[in-house]
């Protein structure tokens, strides 16, 4: 019975403290970024802390794909006011004689919440990115080039015509 009772007051305790902080991003595996050799882009993810009521202090780390994936403002600690959003830029670069395929690069937050007593909490949560590295597209031909394309075909008929007329009047 003691037992039990000690792990219900160390839930409700634990539950007390719990903090919503969340990784969000705009890339999953069915929507990579996709990139080209050689191309840089920037992106970004969001922290979140909606719920409890202090600030949450987080520390950014690229734990996969240091090779690409580069956190703009390095390995500072980002503190997320209560109930607000944050957006931590990152910065992709693909080397030129990346082969083609696809890549994933791990983010991990470290977080740390102060705690008035003898403990101290702090939790770990990380986000992939999937990087889709494909050839560069062929450039696209503009609608000026399929005018052009159709006068010179409409011409060429026009043209076929009058050769096949020509030959059937001297024929004659």
């Amino acid at each position: 019975m003691k037992k039990i009772l000690i792990t219900i007051v160390l839930g409700i305790f634990l539950l007390a403290n719990v903090a919503a902080f969340a990784v969000s991003s705009e890339y999953w595996d069915q929507n990579p970024i996709v990139m080209n050799p050689g191309e840089t882009k920037e992106v970004f993810l969001t922290l979140q802390n909606m719920a409890g009521d202090e600030s949450i202090d987080a520390q950014g780390l690229v734990i996969e794909g240091k090779e690409i994936f580069k956190l703009t403002e390095g390995a500072k600690i980002h503190t997320v006011p209560n109930g607000e959003k944050l957006k931590i830029y990152l910065e992709l670069t693909v080397p030129k004689d990346t082969p083609e395929g696809k890549y994933t690069g791990v983010i991990s937050f470290k977080t740390s919440k102060v705690g008035t007593g003898d403990f101290n909490f702090g939790s770990s949560v990380e986000r992939e990115i999937p990087v889709l590295v494909q050839a560069q597209e062929k450039q696209k031909t503009s609608g000026l080039s399929y005018w052009i394309i159709g006068i010179l075909a409409v011409a060429l008929i026009v043209a076929i015509i009058f050769i096949f007329r020509l030959k059937n009047k001297r024929r004659k």
